[in-house]
């Protein structure tokens, strides 16, 4: 066991010092001993260096949730600097750290679950076995769900079976060939292994860098909202809310405090962060104006998410208590959002309404929030979706919906940036909405180019 958390400590070492080898064909650590015991596994998955603070962030940085100035756009890292202007070679010859930490994530569970089938279900040991097991499902749900909604174009049911997905990886064998299937394939997986996740997790966990039943719940009223199934992103946000519905109240937080919200608050139901950009967190990333500019002056969240600066707004308000990583788990507010969305297409205007109130009662200070009303489902529908950027902005979702909200014309938009008088544009459904897979991997494994070449 002394030697199993050594080497888990080394990877992180070892990250940074094996970029030119391809993590395809690659464990993450040859001296890593694979688990054999219960205890091995639960070490293996509790590691939050590795499975909890390396969330994509490189859609935050495509998104149109901030801006740069020239000259601090130009000081940033190359790569930093193409996925600001959405260039079409982004990595060149470097690695991706999405990439590679999503599939170490993903190998991390296949190892567990590999383990798992080699240690014998008793009665003494079944609510630990079960609880691991949904563990490593739901990691491995979430490391294909981050890399499918980067690096393969969004869902579409009509064209899901042909369109090139990302390659799935489902044992730890370093052998196994990595090969793209298509997107279908990959959100089949995804939902089978959450779907099976959920019924093998505790309802309430002791930490939440562990994720639980009502996780797993959270996380499939996502997915299911990204391929545009609303019928069960409305199941699922549902049940998770039905089972956890607690909502801070920002009138008993400080407005003068850079980091006001306390990490693991009572909102989060999962706890993960964001990979820590500079283009971002660094102080020279300044919220858009007409995101801050969109925030009433009652709206609590316009001042305990933004810091004034000397020319715009910083982001300060990432519930992991730090404006350097940030948030990027389950939590209820964004579950209540997902709810009102999918009640608002269905149109059940009331439900939608209701939950949208329920959330912004507690944003808005004491006595001065009046209750939205909608007339009919376009009108609700419209509330919901600006309320949505509003809530989870630097959250990691903007990405994510700026590729599903594009295919309705009446919500698509084109992203503009400008560098000394220089415009760069995004329209709707660009092929640039898929990040290239590096060629390190395309190189080194062989798999198929990228769709958007």
């Amino acid at each position: 066991m002394k030697r199993l958390s050594i080497c888990l400590g080394a990877i992180t070492l070892l990250a940074l010092f094996s970029c030119k080898k391809n993590w395809l064909d690659e464990k993450p650590n040859k001296a890593l001993v694979i688990p054999s015991t219960l205890q091995d596994c639960q070490i293996l998955l509790d590691n939050n260096q590795r499975l909890n603070t390396r969330e994509p962030a490189i859609g935050e940085i495509g998104a149109d949730n901030y801006f740069k100035y020239f000259a601090d756009w130009q000081s940033a890292q190359e790569p930093e600097r193409n996925m600001y202007t959405w260039m079409p070679d982004i990595f060149g010859t470097q690695p991706s750290a999405e990439w590679r930490n999503g599939y170490e994530n993903i190998y991390y569970a296949n190892a567990v679950l590999e383990t798992l089938a080699k240690i014998d279900v008793i009665p003494s040991n079944s609510t630990e076995w079960n609880a691991i097991r949904g563990t490593a499902l739901f990691f491995r749900a979430l490391g294909h769900y981050n890399m499918v909604s980067l690096f393969a174009k969004p869902y579409d049911p009509v064209s899901s079976s042909t369109d090139l997905g990302i390659p799935i990886k489902i044992s730890a064998d370093i052998n196994q060939t990595a090969t793209r299937g298509n997107v279908q394939g990959v959100y089949d997986l995804i939902l089978a292994d959450l779907n099976e996740a959920k019924q093998l997790l505790p309802l309430s966990v002791s930490f939440k860098t562990r994720p639980s039943k009502v996780a797993a719940e959270g996380l499939l009223a996502d997915v299911y909202l990204t391929m545009g199934n609303y019928d069960k992103a409305l199941e699922y946000s549902d049940a998770a809310l039905s089972r956890y519905n607690t909502l801070l109240n920002y009138n008993t937080l400080s407005p003068a405090s850079n980091t006001p919200f306390t990490r693991f608050n009572a909102e989060v139901i999962y706890h993960c962060v964001q990979i820590s950009y500079g283009i971002i967190v660094l102080g020279t990333g300044y919220v858009d104006t007409l995101l801050f500019q969109s925030y009433h002056a009652d709206d609590l969240r316009k001042v305990l998410f933004y810091r004034n600066r000397t020319v715009g707004y910083s982001f300060k308000g990432s519930y992991n208590q730090s404006g350097s990583s940030f948030f990027s788990g389950v939590a209820t507010d964004e579950l209540y959002l997902i709810r009102a969305e999918c009640n608002a297409r269905k149109n059940n205007v009331a439900a939608s309404m209701n939950d949208l109130n329920t959330l912004l009662r507690t944003r808005w200070k004491t006595g001065t929030y009046v209750d939205m009303i909608a007339a009919n489902q376009t009108e609700a529908l419209s509330k919901v979706l600006i309320e949505r950027r509003k809530e989870l902005a630097f959250r990691g979702r903007r990405w994510n919906d700026l590729r599903r909200l594009n295919k309705d014309p009446n919500y698509a938009i084109t992203l503009k940036r400008i560098l000394n008088s220089q415009t760069y544009t995004l329209p709707p459904n660009d092929l640039r909405y898929v990040y290239p897979i590096p060629l390190e991997e395309i190189t080194k494994s062989g798999i198929e180019q990228n769709p958007r070449q």
